[in-house]
């Protein structure tokens, strides 16, 4: 059964179809994908993306929308090669011909954009206040909430949450520690505080890091065999944007399709040259704040400035001490700061990894998801630290050879009336900006989204209503002059 949902500003541009199919249709497709397992690996163990271990049973909400894309997707794959999209034609008269299909946006690969299950909200909503109203559950408990999960969602969403759950409840004994360290340690001396600091955090890496690797590959290898996935075994999907020219195979006598990975070395030498831009620009950027910065740390006290103003060229407390005016200055700035990183620094290189991974042109989605995420963090890694290390090992060793520098070339408005190497700590000026921009980042990524979502939920009501009620006030005046 196919129905097509009424159009909204969303979907303008395409059409979205309600599917259900049959339930004796979707078994016969799971019979044909558990003998295509067995005749491709020799066995009939089933891939992340199904849900259920066997054929015995009835079929999962996750096998459902999974098999129904399977159907959609092999249907327009028989439609390119019954109707001519790898034509059988010379190899260089099927390229152009390809890449003019191409152009024009004709290609069926491009009809299915995305597939998704209608979920049940309530359902949703009660998954997840079980699975985070109680942190430290029972374990048959937790076995059946991730099985739950498995069964309406699949098992990708459901490795996911499993290690989120296993990566919490190890931050809890991390967090106990550090805040004993700091008890502890602080009372007796800042200065033992912070030669003790480096090997707290070493001891992070190396004990807590490998611990949690450890128990989750343990996690996770229980889970596969529990599930009866072998991570070896995955089948490859093709990527749905993945552009080839059609080549013709003298062994098989068939065309098949074939792309030219040199032409992505053109891409890689994007990339490098992006990530030089932003060294060039981020440290303009951050020279800028991290100025604006030493001069708030070292503004004088209006006390001692006979013609300077409150707020703008001088502070009441010299130490920015909780709720003075320098430490609201201060606070600020980090706002600035994490709002800049998070707002606008995060989203445009999500955008370019992204952009440029896909015009490197990877067969399988799987070599699309890997490149990108390791694109992604490649960018994103060295700009968000990229405040910390200058800041580390430029401006606290080498602070007032910095402000030289600057006085001589903008002038002296833009250095500090007067170096303090005392003044400038890596501890202060690293917790103000790293707890405001982690404070941006759970808005930006939760609270925005959601207040969005709801702001257009209320609109297309209003605007529903308002049609409705347009369309019955027609109806009665129709009434009146018939």
């Amino acid at each position: 059964e196919v129905a097509i949902l009424n159009a909204c500003p969303q979907t303008r541009h395409c059409v979205c179809l309600a599917l259900k199919v049959d339930d004796v249709i979707l078994e016969q497709e799971r019979v044909n994908y558990q003998a295509e397992r067995w005749l491709k690996f020799g066995h009939g163990e089933m891939d992340s993306r199904v849900s259920s271990s066997s054929l015995e049973g009835p079929i999962s909400p996750a096998e459902k929308a999974f098999l129904s894309n399977r159907m959609v997707s092999l249907a327009l794959t028989d439609y390119d090669i019954k109707f001519g999209h790898l034509d059988q034609l010379s190899p260089s008269r099927a390229a152009k011909q390809k890449e003019r299909k191409r152009e024009t946006a004709t290609d069926t690969s491009t009809i299915l954009r995305a597939h998704f299950p209608i979920h049940d909200r309530v359902f949703s909503r009660e998954m997840l206040r079980r699975f985070f109203g109680s942190l430290y559950m029972k374990e048959k408990d937790e076995i059946w909430l991730i099985d739950e999960l498995r069964y309406h969602f699949g098992p990708e969403t459901a490795y996911y949450f499993a290690y989120i759950y296993t990566y919490t409840k190890f931050l809890i004994p991390a967090m106990l520690c550090g805040i004993l360290f700091y008890a502890i340690l602080l009372p007796i001396g800042y200065t033992y505080y912070l030669r003790a600091l480096p090997f707290f955090g070493l001891s992070l890496c190396a004990v807590w890091g490998p611990l949690l690797l450890k128990v989750w590959n343990k996690r996770a290898q229980l889970l596969a065999r529990k599930w009866r996935i072998d991570p070896k075994m995955e089948d490859e999907y093709e990527n749905p944007s993945y552009k080839f020219r059609s080549r013709f195979n003298k062994k098989t006598k068939e065309y098949e399709k074939h792309y030219d990975t040199n032409r992505r070395r053109k891409w890689f030498v994007m990339t490098a040259l992006f990530l030089a831009f932003c060294v060039v620009f981020l440290g303009l950027v951050y020279t800028l704040y991290m100025q604006w910065y030493v001069w708030a740390k070292m503004a004088p006290v209006c006390s001692d400035c006979t013609h300077c103003r409150l707020f703008v060229d001088c502070f009441d407390d010299p130490q920015a001490a909780i709720g003075s005016y320098r430490w609201i200055y201060l606070v600020l700035q980090g706002v600035v700061l994490g709002g800049f990183i998070h707002a606008v620094v995060r989203p445009l290189l999500d955008r370019v990894a992204v952009y440029f991974v896909t015009r490197e042109n990877y067969e399988t989605e799987k070599l699309l998801k890997a490149n990108s995420l390791r694109r992604r963090f490649v960018l994103m890694w060295f700009t968000f630290h990229y405040w910390f290390m200058l800041l580390a090992f430029v401006y606290v060793p080498y602070g007032e050879l910095v402000q030289v520098w600057v006085r001589e070339i903008v002038g002296d408005w833009a250095t500090a009336s007067k170096w303090d190497s005392s003044t400038i700590s890596v501890d202060e000026a690293f917790i103000n900006p790293l707890v405001v921009s982690q404070l941006a980042s759970v808005v930006i990524d939760n609270f925005v989204p959601y207040l969005i979502r709801r702001i257009k939920r209320r609109a297309h009501l209003i605007a529903a209503f308002s049609l409705n009620g347009v369309a019955t006030m027609g109806q009665g005046v129709g009434g009146g002059v018939g």
